[in-house]
């Protein structure tokens, strides 16, 4: 998904412009997330060609609401899917480590690999994923409201020697004045 992601916003390439796509990945995926041809959301979201696919069309791939049967069986994500050959590489690859190799159209090859057992140079942006994807994740079961005060409550834990509110933030169940707000 990063590789795809990165390949896309730096070379601003789109899906009608791609020929073929090639997700060289660690064998061990193969057991867990190679689920050809998905039609649910469950299956898409164990799918390296659907996530590689709606990652190249720029899908949000942090939110639960993404995995539905629709969006799994867009025409336009279907097809793309086609396009994405999965390689397992040999025991000898890096574990954690995928590389997504992109022919454009007008022949261009474009590479990019991705360790996930890496963190990402920029911290920075790197918060920022992680903070979109806890919204997606959280949102629907907190609110918007709740969501943005515990990730800010959260994102406060180094400095703070004690925070009771926090599990009151997190609980779905607890109104604002059972949280301590």
């Amino acid at each position: 998904i990063e590789a795809a992601r990165f390949l896309v916003r730096e070379h601003g390439i789109k899906p009608d412009e791609i020929r073929r796509v090639e997700v060289r990945t660690e064998k061990a995926a193969d057991r867990m997330c190679n689920i050809v041809g998905p039609r649910t959301g469950l299956e898409g979201k164990f799918s390296l060609r659907f996530n590689t696919a709606f990652a190249l069309s720029g899908g949000d791939t942090s939110s639960p609401d993404s995995y539905s049967v629709e969006t799994i069986t867009r025409p336009d994500l279907v097809e793309l899917q086609t396009r994405v050959d999965v390689v397992m590489m040999p025991d000898s690859w890096p574990r954690y480590q995928t590389e997504v190799e992109i022919e454009t159209n007008e022949g261009r090859t474009l590479a990019r690999i991705h360790d996930t057992n890496r963190p990402a140079s920029d911290l920075s942006e790197q918060g920022e994923r992680l903070l979109e994807k806890f919204h997606g994740l959280v949102q629907p079961i907190l609110g918007v409201d709740r969501s943005s005060r515990l990730a800010s409550a959260i994102g406060a834990l180094e400095s703070v020697e004690r925070n009771p509110s926090l599990m009151g933030l997190a609980m779905s169940s607890a109104t604002p004045s059972e949280a301590g707000l």
